[in-house]
């Protein structure tokens, strides 16, 4: 009976969602950013129409997945990270965002006690494969970025870890156990110094850029223009 009431669930969902008598929005995004990201978004969208009543459907999967669906036409709006390959997809950028690496013993500028946030300008290749490194699994836009970031460094790192979730890696750095990279907004300001240290790279070095995607050819309705202008004029005024 669970199973059959949680079927009718979904259909009834997927119904409303594509039925064209309904104002809806669907938004794809990544766990990675959905966690630290989509509630300000939604709020933000909330607070510019406070009395708006449509539906807002979120699918949360992988980039590239999301990226697929929103060719497919499937989703409406895709809040991911550059690059965007495909010439089929249009985008209006929210913000960028510096990358840090939490660097445990392993990596060779590792200082006990040191509390500070450190700088990093320039990358000395030598140094950084001495350190074990905590992967994420592929899929995601930020580990392709990481993954893009150490080739054309032509650093190798040992692998420590794989994990799917980009919050677990962090937390697992956090605690000594391999290094890895996070946006800024994976940032603890307190952290054990005796664990770990944390540097932050130089935008010229590595940094991300959040886009809303959409494609480029689909006419979006009023509700859709809505939420991308009221989006983008929250994080511009957040600067």
């Amino acid at each position: 009976l669970e199973k059959i009431e949680s079927s009718y669930s979904a259909l009834l969902s997927e119904s409303i969602k594509y039925s064209k008598n309904k104002k809806q929005i669907s938004i794809g995004i990544n766990e990675v950013l959905a966690s630290r990201l989509l509630p300000e978004i939604l709020s933000a969208y909330k607070q510019g129409f406070p009395n708006k009543s449509q539906r807002i459907f979120i699918e949360e999967n992988y980039s590239n997945a999301l990226e697929n669906d929103l060719l497919e036409k499937e989703i409406d709006l895709h809040i991911r990270l550059l690059p965007i390959f495909s010439n089929k997809i249009s985008y209006q950028k929210l913000f960028k965002s510096p990358i840090y690496l939490i660097a445990d013993k392993t990596f060779p500028l590792f200082k006990k006690n040191n509390h500070k946030i450190l700088s990093v300008e320039t990358i000395d290749r030598e140094k950084w494969e001495k350190m074990k490194f905590i992967f994420l699994y592929p899929g995601s836009g930020f580990s392709r970025l990481v993954d893009s970031f150490l080739n054309n460094h032509k650093i190798i790192v040992q692998n420590s870890f794989k994990i799917r979730s980009l919050e677990t890696a962090a937390n697992l750095s956090y605690e000594g156990l391999g290094c890895t990279f996070i946006p800024s907004f994976y940032l603890k300001q307190n952290f054990d110094s005796n664990k770990c240290n944390i540097f932050k790279l130089s935008e010229d070095i590595f940094s991300v850029q959040l886009v809303i995607a959409f494609l480029s050819d689909m006419n979006l309705n009023e509700e859709t223009k809505k939420f991308i202008k009221e989006v983008v004029k929250y994080y511009k005024n957040k600067k």
